[in-house]
């Protein structure tokens, strides 16, 4: 029941192979988001407007085990407004 963030293309391969070992079984995953934000980005994740977080995103969608439950960002700043952004982004 747990919601696994994937964070790599290598990521993506390992849930491939996991989804397909394990057909019958629903998958639920976020993918771990960096985009710039008060000029940093997150520490962990896929920038947004790379090929690596389309490519992931794509390679999510064609696994019919596996649904698409979050999107994880991680950044130091805690200001409300700093959680308006990184929900509009």
């Amino acid at each position: 029941g747990a919601i696994v963030n994937l964070d790599s293309r290598r990521d993506l391969e390992n849930l491939t192979r996991i989804a397909a070992a394990h057909s019958a079984k629903q998958i639920n995953v976020g993918i771990r988001c960096s985009f710039e934000l008060e000029g940093a980005y997150s520490r962990f994740g896929l920038v947004t407007d790379g090929d690596d977080f389309a490519a992931v995103v794509a390679g999510v969608r064609e696994l019919s085990n596996v649904t698409l439950a979050g999107l994880h960002c991680h950044f130091p700043f805690r200001a409300l407004e700093s959680f308006r952004v990184r929900a509009t982004r």
